[in-house]
């Protein structure tokens, strides 16, 4: 599809805003996994596109962001005319841009669910964003500082993603907190059928990972509460334990009993990562199982290796996607292990 130009104040994005940009020679859109998600348009017009002369910072930029969203909107941040008659453009989804603009008192409250009315109650302008979520939790939220709805939602300490961890599906004004988003199609990549490379390093850095958490209450008052060590899942897997002790003061509004700070321990331990484990693989685009597949792909879906030779059978995600708005496929799909950083793990499949 061509890009459509909307008002700075649009607020639904399916008609047809301005029109179309007609001399737009490159548009691309970049969906990161992790954190509060990137999620950007860049874009490349040609000087005389009509609609040069009324786009300006503020202006919202309509496109399909890759083969299976309904059309998203990109709020302009930054126009570079270039000496070669061509403008750049660069614009970030509607959630990201706005909610950095929208103060929020400080919260406190018992549990997610009202950790999430309260952040909508306590905005000091207008909020245009629908905050969900359909998980619960006991864990307690408190912010001792205004900030911003952005910094709240995650990338800060204290933030929702902080102390409940998971992850966010972006729809224009609608924002969904997950556990983990994503799906699973059985989407398989094998040696000596479609997999073309493959190299998994292994380190054991553990970074703010855990094996397992003592958790307690204390207070001057009270006294001290612990409850006892608990593990994650996997733990028995790893050469040594990696316990660490959390002070779940904060959670309660009273003295808890030991059985109540091992329930909120569990929950916590749930969360964390486990070493470092970086896997790169690439596969063949065009593939005859994997052609149709590659069209439904969404971010954070799981994705199953399987590499007989190290007697590797393993699932990672897809952590970023690079789509072509113009020619309507994928430029790379990058995939990275489950609990990998990011950063560190980057696996790019190139058309």
């Amino acid at each position: 599809m061509n890009p459509k130009l909307f008002k700075a104040e649009s607020t639904e994005f399916d008609g047809e805003g301005y029109g179309s940009f007609t001399r737009c020679v490159k548009c691309h859109v970049d969906q990161e996994l992790g954190s509060t998600g990137v999620y950007d348009l860049e874009m490349t017009i040609l000087a005389d596109d009509p609609l040069l002369s009324i786009l300006q910072v503020g202006s919202i930029i309509a496109v399909n962001p890759n083969m299976t969203d309904p059309i998203q909107a990109f709020v302009v941040e930054e126009i570079s005319k270039k000496i070669d008659a061509e403008v750049d453009i660069y614009a970030t989804h509607i959630a990201q841009h706005r909610a950095k603009l929208i103060p929020v008192a400080p919260v406190t409250a018992n549990n997610l669910t009202d950790a999430i009315t309260d952040i909508m109650n306590n905005s000091l302008e207008t909020n245009p964003f629908s905050l969900e979520t359909k998980r619960t939790s006991l864990l307690g939220f408190n912010t001792i500082r205004p900030m911003s709805f952005r910094e709240i939602l995650g990338g800060t300490e204290g933030s929702l993603l902080d102390v409940y961890s998971g992850e966010y599906i972006f729809d224009n004004y609608t924002i969904t907190f997950v556990t983990k988003r994503g799906r699973d199609d059985g989407v398989v990549i094998a040696a000596g059928q479609n997999m073309t490379g493959f190299e998994l390093i292994e380190e054991f850095a553990w970074n703010d990972s855990a094996t397992g958490v003592l958790g307690y209450y204390y207070t001057d008052e009270d006294g001290l509460v612990s409850g006892t060590v608990q593990y994650c899942d996997d733990h028995g897997i790893y050469p040594y334990e990696k316990t660490v002790t959390v002070d779940f003061t904060d959670v309660f509004d009273s003295v808890p009993t030991a059985n109540q700070v091992d329930l909120i321990a569990k929950g916590y331990i749930s969360t964390k990562g486990y070493p470092q484990v970086n896997l790169d693989v690439a596969f063949d685009h065009y593939d005859p199982s994997l052609r149709q597949k590659i069209r439904t792909m969404q971010l954070g879906d799981t994705v199953h290796i399987s590499n007989p030779t190290y007697n590797t059978i393993t699932t990672s995600r897809i952590v970023a996607m690079d789509y072509d708005v113009l020619a309507e496929q994928y430029n790379s799909i990058t995939i990275g292990t489950l609990k990998a950083n990011i950063n560190k793990v980057i696996s790019e499949v190139k058309e």
